[in-house]
């Protein structure tokens, strides 16, 4: 979820995904909706991430760039870049959770002494010798926001991350 709301292009919700609905092989491949076992963590998790999306420009207009692929530790962080602000966006196909210490690209024009907020779990970071570390839950993600908009003050700068798992999302 987090990774198809943040790449370009229009996601597409199929019909059940949004709440977990299982399937097979062709004719199985979409059973009915399950309306009596809905997986609520999976569509609080959806419906999170459309907020994010339509919240951020650069999640649906930037451009895409890969920063770091680790495959030993099994994540994958990208940018989203566009006029008005940018995204970092770390993905973990790891099954435990993962410490991560990010590099910030140069382009974003952050500082050290900058204030990172958790968009999901409102946690702050901050930027220490141009890099912040965080720690990532197995098989989820972060999704950290520069509004260009804030820009100014050394401590000015805000970044936004999600790190922590809805239960239920492997």
């Amino acid at each position: 979820v987090i990774y198809q709301m943040t790449m370009p292009g229009m996601p597409v919700i199929y019909y059940g995904d949004e709440v977990g609905l299982e399937g097979g092989g062709d004719p199985d491949n979409r059973r009915c909706f399950p309306w009596d076992n809905i997986n609520n963590d999976l569509l609080t998790l959806y419906k999170k991430m459309c907020s994010i999306r339509n919240t951020y420009k650069a999640l649906r207009t930037g451009a895409r760039k890969t920063i770091t692929v680790n495959d030993s530790q099994k994540y994958y962080i990208y940018s989203r870049m566009g006029n008005d602000e940018n995204a970092l966006i770390v993905l973990s196909n790891n099954w435990n959770q993962t410490d991560i210490t990010i590099s910030i690209p140069t382009e974003f024009n952050i500082f050290d002494g900058s204030i990172l907020t958790d968009v999901l779990n409102n946690k702050s970071y901050t930027v220490h010798n141009n890099q912040i570390s965080l720690t990532v839950q197995g098989h989820y993600g972060s999704v950290l926001i520069q509004d260009k908009g804030t820009k100014g003050a050394i401590s000015g700068q805000v970044l936004t991350t999600s790190n922590n798992p809805i239960q239920g999302v492997k």
